[in-house]
């Protein structure tokens, strides 16, 4: 146990979020469970942990981790967002958009990466007009945030609709010039 506190105090979310964006999900899962081993209650330890197995593309054990964290943190909006878009993935749209809804009721009114977040589920279940819908209303109070813009020309890219995305990935680049994923897209 002395080992897995020292580990937990000398990794944090952030480390682990980072190595997750780098696939490297095995060793993003252990800071995520070393995390939760010291604060079994925090509900985005699980949130993060959930969506690492999502995207290893083990929809049975993230399911577990977005349902626990449900269970310890039932007002953090994170974790009903994860199980929306495995509903997305079961091919159970108005299940997951009610997720979504419910994330949204919880989050603060002006919670953006919450919007994001909800809006990159809604993208990946093929509902690019809810993610417009959910960005527009991000960037209503925060549109000095690259990431909304970066995930806006993403749903614009997925409906196939190349000018509006290269505007919205342009102004993200704008916003941040070391947006590197803008550059990328």
């Amino acid at each position: 146990f002395l080992i897995t506190t020292f580990f937990a105090t000398a990794q944090s979310l952030q480390d682990g979020i980072k190595l997750a964006e780098r696939e490297k999900y095995e060793s993003a899962a252990i800071i995520f469970r070393a995390l939760i081993a010291v604060n079994p209650a925090d509900a985005e330890a699980y949130y993060q942990l959930g969506k690492t197995y999502s995207d290893k593309e083990n929809p049975d054990s993230s399911k577990i981790f977005f349902n626990k964290g449900v269970e310890v943190g039932p007002q953090s909006p994170l974790n009903y967002i994860g199980l929306a878009s495995l509903l997305y993935a079961d091919n159970k749209p108005l299940d997951a958009k009610a997720m979504l809804d419910k994330a949204i009721a919880l989050a603060n009114v002006k919670d953006s990466r919450v919007l994001i977040l909800a809006a990159e589920a809604s993208i990946a279940g093929n509902e690019k007009n809810q993610a417009i819908d959910y960005l527009n209303k991000a960037i209503s109070f925060d549109n000095k945030n690259p990431l909304v813009f970066l995930t806006l020309g993403d749903a614009w890219l997925a409906k196939n609709d190349g000018g509006p995305a290269l505007t919205n990935y342009e102004k993200a680049i704008e916003l941040n010039m070391q947006c590197t994923k803008a550059y990328m897209r």
